[in-house]
């Protein structure tokens, strides 16, 4: 399965980077393109940069296997690398894509504005 998986994916993304750098489609706008490039290019750091912190994790757990000097240390830096992973992937979404990080400055915006009300208020 991990294999099966792991080919699809890259099939996929061999099609990706085929039809939108070297073969690109002439029916839609430059402007499209590059909005879907910049997208590619975007779901690209936004998965790969944080899994990083897994095969880290991954290699260090194999590798303390294979020495049989599995330690408390070894398993909490892998547990930290796992719990960090999630924070990353939040961070990447919102340093990638433009609109969840206007969102998200819009959201904290408007709390410090009703904060301002409140204070004012009393």
């Amino acid at each position: 399965m991990l294999i099966h998986g792991n080919c699809h994916l890259i099939f996929h993304v061999i099609c990706i980077i085929y039809y939108l750098y070297i073969a690109p489609n002439k029916a839609i706008s430059r402007e499209t393109r590059r909005n879907q490039q910049r997208f590619f290019v975007g779901i690209v750091l936004q998965t790969a940069i944080p899994s990083i912190l897994i095969i880290f994790a991954a290699g260090f757990f194999i590798f303390d296997n294979f020495t049989h000097n599995m330690t408390q240390k070894a398993m909490n830096i892998i547990c930290v690398a796992v719990g960090f992973h999630g924070v990353l992937e939040a961070l990447m979404i919102l340093l990638v894509h433009r609109s969840y990080r206007d969102a998200v400055l819009k959201m904290m915006r408007r709390r410090e504005d009703e904060s301002e009300f409140i204070f004012t208020k009393v």
